[in-house]
């Protein structure tokens, strides 16, 4: 039993590490490869920091 669960727990990590690193997750437009999530701008309001506002070039 113990060696069952071993193995079951082995080939899940296996899969778990082979999901985190597989690098499906861009889209190719032309030449570049661009993510369509990527953050482009940080705009926000601290009240101990003040204002934000930063712009992420691509």
């Amino acid at each position: 039993m113990k060696l069952m669960l071993r193995n079951i727990g082995c080939l899940l990590l296996l899969v778990v590490a082979w999901v985190s690193c597989n690098d499906d997750d861009d889209v190719k437009m032309g030449k570049q490869i661009v993510n369509p999530v990527r953050v482009k701008e940080i705009v926000g309001h601290n009240e101990h920091w003040g204002g934000l506002h930063v712009e992420i070039g691509v």
